[in-house]
């Protein structure tokens, strides 16, 4: 916050990176870790809200806190879908590939379920 702010006003960017680096070690973000950010779209914010508890849920059952979310972002609706999102947090020792497959399984399950197959969903690893 501010004392980030100071930092860069007083031109002191070895402590503004150092806290920097700090920061991101300790919530898990690149470079000390992986996100994969997960955006559920529907026209219906109950068919999405349901949706995506349920895909946070199946997720935490392998990665347990590693699930952030479901969230609401802060432009919640675009071309008349709504928003959510869930972002994994994978730390560099974890198999992306494993992580990716789980939950390309989770999407696949909640695309076969009838009131959900309309639940769009799009995948940013380290956004």
């Amino acid at each position: 916050g501010n004392r980030v702010y100071r930092m860069l006003l007083d031109g002191d960017y070895p402590a503004f990176f150092s806290e920097l680096a700090d920061e991101r070690r300790l919530f898990v973000y690149p470079p000390y870790g992986r996100i994969i950010q997960v955006e559920l779209r529907h026209k219906d914010v109950i068919v999405l809200r349901n949706a995506a508890n349920w895909l946070a849920g199946r997720l935490r059952t392998r990665l347990g806190k590693r699930v952030c979310g479901p969230a609401v972002p802060e432009i919640s609706r675009i071309g008349g879908q709504y928003r959510v999102v869930l972002v994994l947090k994978m730390e560099p020792a974890m198999s992306g590939a494993a992580v990716k497959s789980f939950l390309r399984e989770g999407i696949a399950e909640l695309g076969e379920k009838a009131a959900w197959s309309s639940v769009r969903v799009i995948c940013d690893v380290d956004p």
